[in-house]
């Protein structure tokens, strides 16, 4: 018989960094306390506590229970016969070749990806920089679900086995993947934390400028009090750029989940184009999530990007591979999946081409950019789509403007 034990693991903050000291002071030969790691950043402490010590501690210290999260599930909706097969389509809708064209294509930008891990797949080459597995201490990339390697790709795959066919939208970035979610796409809040706090120490040496989240949770507290929200607040003050998904659960409002439901974090639903380049039959993919947020009642999401039917780089033999229909596959190395998971990445990529043009950006000017220049779907409410259609093209011209309007300001 399995005894169950008295001890948890907690989220523990403190109000000041005054009582953070004193809590190390207080508590580091505490039998009931057991430290696993310190983030001074936010006051912070991810500790195994006994129960007897719980309600002492909530007298001073905001304590929050080490919940499982999840990838937002992908929703399947079965590819037609005669699909265009996208990332191919979304380019050219986006207008993203003609970008390439110039010259701009991610290269040096470094963007994480918090998710499953990745596969070495031949479509990212030698730009895997950096792999940190949170759940098996596993050295060498790996992604046994399968989800992590489609994000990837659709933010900067190469397209090196379509021949720049299921190319991503910053095909030259380099990838920082940190593994936080297992096969089943299952992860706990304190590897969480514990990645982004990994991705503020290690953001100089990968030049990582964009941060990546497909997953969420429900909204159930103000996202001044989330423990993950106040390290991704840290994260965004230092120069990194967070993207996520607003999430599948449309289309109730007030169905954004967390991270997303942040006000500093661009937030991502998902847009149907109906594999056609053309405007007119644009709409909001029926799932998406719709604002404002829970709680906290901000205008979510911030914009909508090509979700649906994406076709992206697959990590055989995972469960996503193996799982997943047929029709679903586009030979052996590309997989299409639909949901806000992948409208993410796509806009991971594209700030990735905005920060190579225009290196001075920080991440509030990158989410202005982007929302500026959205183009809104007519008959879809704001909190279906937020500022609308990401514009990448519109977006890169925002971008170099505010570079030379700050090159002549240093002249003159």
């Amino acid at each position: 018989m399995k005894i169950k034990s008295n001890f948890s693991t907690y989220i523990i903050t403190a109000k000041n960094h005054k009582d953070y000291l004193n809590f190390i002071q207080n508590y580091k030969n505490n039998p009931q306390v057991k430290i696993e790691q310190k983030i001074p950043l936010t006051n912070t402490f991810i500790a195994k506590v006994h129960a007897q010590f719980i309600s002492k501690a909530a007298e001073n210290y905001s304590l929050f229970k080490n919940e499982k999260i999840q990838e937002i599930p992908d929703s399947y909706l079965k590819p037609l016969p005669s699909s265009t097969f996208k990332l191919d389509a979304v380019k050219d809708i986006l207008g993203v070749n003609k970008i390439h064209q110039l010259g701009f294509t991610g290269k040096g930008i470094g963007i994480a990806f918090l998710d499953s891990g990745i596969y070495p797949h031949l479509d990212f080459g030698n730009r895997i920089v950096c792999f940190k597995d949170f759940i098996n201490q596993k050295k060498i990339p790996y992604d046994d679900r399968g989800h992590g390697t489609h994000i990837a790709g659709d933010a900067a795959g190469g397209g090196l086995i379509s021949q720049g066919k299921f190319k991503g939208m910053a095909p030259e970035a380099d990838l920082i993947s940190l593994k936080v979610l297992n096969k089943k796409g299952k992860g706990y809040t304190s590897n969480i934390i514990k990645a982004i706090n990994w991705v503020i120490k290690h953001r100089k040496e990968y030049n990582i400028k964009v941060l990546n989240i497909s997953f969420g949770f429900p909204v159930k507290i103000s996202y001044k009090d989330d423990p993950i929200i106040k390290i991704l607040a840290e994260a965004e003050k230092l120069g990194i750029t967070i993207v996520a998904a607003a999430g599948n659960d449309g289309p109730e409002e007030k169905s954004i989940g967390s991270p997303a439901n942040a006000p500093f974090i661009l937030t991502v639903g998902a847009l149907d184009d109906h594999d056609s380049i053309q405007k007119t039959d644009d709409s909001i993919y029926k799932f998406s999530s719709i604002g404002p947020t829970l709680i906290d009642n901000i205008p979510k999401p911030d914009l909508i990007a090509p979700g649906v039917r994406i076709t992206g780089t697959n990590a055989i033999d995972s469960f996503l591979d193996k799982t997943k229909p047929a029709l679903s596959h586009k030979g052996k190395y590309y997989l299409t999946l639909t949901g806000t998971s992948f409208a993410s990445p796509i806009t991971a990529g594209i700030t990735a081409l905005l920060i190579q043009a225009n290196p001075n950006l920080k991440p509030k000017d990158i989410r202005e950019i982007l929302m500026k220049t959205a183009k809104a779907l007519p008959n879809f409410s704001q909190n279906a789509q937020g500022k609308g259609v990401i514009d990448p093209a519109s977006a890169l011209n925002e971008a170099l403007k505010l570079k030379l309007k700050n090159t002549l300001s240093l002249q003159i």
